[in-house]
């Protein structure tokens, strides 16, 4: 089974809430520059398989859905297209930080226009 470690915005802590007791799991991205997750969902499935899942590209858009277009262009990397009302956004992107069966961190390549 998986399950998010998570924090809460400073301020919101209390002594009954045992996630505000633990650290979260290590920093996956440099600096801390990450978004900061303030909510968890357990999902019943092996971590092996939910990395998996989450490491091919081809099963963020069963996630992702509508308007929009991943394709991997290598091992480590994606070409997402974004299409909406107001137009489209495309943008590479690149795996910076891989733990099998732990975690995936993706990020925009530089000069994207969306972070």
């Amino acid at each position: 089974m998986a399950t998010a470690t998570v924090s809460k915005p400073p301020g919101r802590e209390t002594a009954s809430d045992p996630v505000s007791l633990h650290p979260s799991t290590p920093v996956a991205v440099l600096g801390n520059q990450g978004p900061r997750i303030v909510r968890a969902v357990t999902i019943r499935r092996p971590a092996a398989e939910l990395y998996a899942f989450w490491r091919d590209v081809k099963n963020l858009q069963l996630v992702i859905k509508d308007h929009v277009s991943i394709t991997a262009t290598s091992a480590n990397e994606s070409h997402w297209k974004v299409t909406a009302l107001s137009g489209t956004v495309e943008w590479d992107s690149l795996i910076i930080n891989d733990e099998p069966d732990a975690l995936i961190v993706w990020r925009s390549r530089e000069g994207a226009d969306v972070p």
